[in-house]
């Protein structure tokens, strides 16, 4: 590394701080003005039905014991987590992950009590208040583009194709349609979000990057809406069948490529049968395929072409029973344009979804994404950024895109990994570091965590042959000193990689987003 690229780094790193400033200050105007206007808009004009503009519900400040098991949870999970990616594997880490974020989304939902837990499934305009009255489900199909049949439904069967309905009475017939086991569909469904995208960067960049994400996706402001929404399971089938073929593609062997791109396939195409807004994620799919193809057009070939074959034949089943996608998609645009939508004016709206997008995902995405650099993440982004782009031009996102931008917004989280590149890495050698401040020898940083990972193996594995020649020959004496060197060195090394995780996570970041998370609990009371 020369004395020049040592100084362009800096000066890198000094122009970030500056950037994000930048940032923050053009995005507290943006929702300074949002709310100021919106306020003036909903006096003007109350059939927009915000209620809290530029957010849908109601203010209502709400301050009470039942909050402290979520500030135990999420105090437990910012201190243990990030330390724990240091000695758990890479699915160990996504798992982990995963029940972190549902059981975040339950202790904020549950801040109101249990019963709010469950409240977003009863309410009168979801799936669950005409369930009983329905036909079956040949019958539903073919009614389901008949606008006679569902002008008198509720609104979220208005807006969305047949798919969850089918789910809910599949589910009810073989005794599992409670509210109960259908808001579990909504914290299944978190976790599916944060495993697809953990994995898909992984797939696209590498372990540490991933490790470096996944507290951020464990702890999202937008879990607000997340919690018993059915958008949450939308969102997961849609983010898994994006990992899947971002696995096909990266994939060598042929059999995976068309088993993976066939998965991919199948869950995108579900998730266009559970919301009409999935259409919009397929160009983050596309992106991510395109991507990863670079010199290996056969392959992605095959990937696209194994894709497709679940596609059709979901979509024939569903045109045999009388649903045509497209017929769905015009009559649902009817509705929507003799709603509330036709009041709500789209200049105010196209910075207003902005606004509310940016509280949504935090402080410390909109930094990540303000100091990106990476080119392996950019696809990732950038694609979920177009997505966006396409929806707020498309006008199909007057207002309510706390909930409905709920398929894009996790695809935003990775960019904080920029944060944590832009930070210093630990060292297991005190004499490195000090070289590295000195500058005398300077040497790029490694990550830790492979050597780390083997030296804990290779200590795991002396004090299990040691156990086993315990037990396969009882009557030799081992050294009882042998014995605890051996166990305390695999202590020590195990002890050392989970102090040293392979990237830090910026806490200060980490904590911010949560305290939002806590803001928008506490200070709003949301439709959903």
């Amino acid at each position: 590394m020369k004395w020049r690229d040592l100084d362009e780094k800096s000066a890198n790193v000094r122009r970030f701080p500056e950037r994000i400033l930048l940032v923050f200050s053009v995005s507290l105007v943006l929702v300074g003005w949002a709310f100021l206007w919106g306020r003036r808009f909903e006096r003007r004009e109350p059939r927009i039905k915000l209620g809290a503009a530029p957010f849908v519900g109601k203010w209502d400040l709400r301050i009470s014991s039942s909050i402290i098991p979520a500030l135990l949870f999420a105090v437990a999970a910012v201190w243990l987590f990030p330390r724990m990616l240091g000695v758990l594997s890479d699915a160990w880490s996504i798992v982990v992950a995963a029940g972190i974020a549902a059981g975040f989304a339950f202790v904020l939902a549950a801040a109101d009590g249990l019963s709010a837990v469950l409240s977003p499934v009863v309410d009168p305009s979801e799936y669950l208040a005409n369930l009983e009255l329905l036909p079956k489900a040949g019958d539903l199909l073919l009614l389901h583009s008949n606008y006679d049949f569902l002008v008198d439904r509720t609104v979220h069967m208005k807006g969305h194709p047949p798919g969850f309905v089918l789910i809910l009475k599949g589910l009810a017939a073989i005794g599992l349609g409670a509210p109960w086991i259908v808001g579990a569909l909504s914290f299944l469904g978190i976790a599916l979000i944060v495993s697809a995208v953990a994995v898909t960067v992984r797939a696209v960049s590498n372990g540490s990057t991933m490790r470096s994400v996944l507290p951020f996706l464990a702890l999202t402001p937008f879990c607000v809406w997340l919690g018993t929404s059915a958008d949450a399971f939308f969102s997961g089938v849609a983010a898994w069948g994006i990992a899947f073929l971002t696995l096909a593609v990266r994939n060598g062997g042929a059999r995976s490529r068309l088993l993976l791109g066939s998965a991919g396939g199948l869950c995108l195409t579900g998730a266009l049968f559970l919301t009409y807004g999935a259409a919009t994620i397929l160009v983050l799919a596309a992106i991510l395929v395109l991507t990863g193809m670079r010199k290996r057009f056969v392959p992605t070939f095959q990937v696209a072409a194994a894709a497709c074959v679940p596609a059709v034949v979901v979509t024939g089943v569903f045109y045999n029973f009388g649903f045509w996608w497209f017929d769905g998609l015009r009559l649902t645009n009817k509705f929507y344009w003799n709603g509330s939508a036709y009041f709500r004016t789209w200049t105010y709206f196209l910075l207003a979804n902005v606004a509310v997008l940016l509280i949504a995902i935090g402080p410390a995405v909109i930094a990540g994404i303000a100091s990106l650099r990476d080119r392996k993440l950019w696809p990732v982004v950038g694609g979920a950024l177009v997505c966006i782009t396409i929806a707020e031009v498309s006008q199909y996102s007057k207002g309510e895109v706390e909930r409905i931008w709920l398929l894009f917004m996790p695809w935003l989280v990775p960019a904080v990994a920029a944060l944590a590149q832009s930070q210093p890495q630990p060292q297991l050698d005190r004499q490195s570091q000090l070289d590295r401040q000195s500058q005398l020898h300077p040497q790029p940083q490694l990550d830790p965590q492979p050597k780390l990972q083997t030296q804990l193996r290779l200590k795991a594995k002396q004090v299990g042959e040691v156990h086993n020649l315990a037990k396969l020959e009882p009557h030799n004496t081992i050294s009882s000193k042998e014995a605890v060197h051996v166990g305390y060195e695999a202590v020590h090394v195990g002890c050392e990689a989970y102090v040293a995780s392979p990237m830090i996570v910026p806490t200060k970041w980490l904590v911010s987003q949560v305290v939002l998370a806590f803001i928008l609990q506490a200070s709003l009371r949301s439709k959903w």
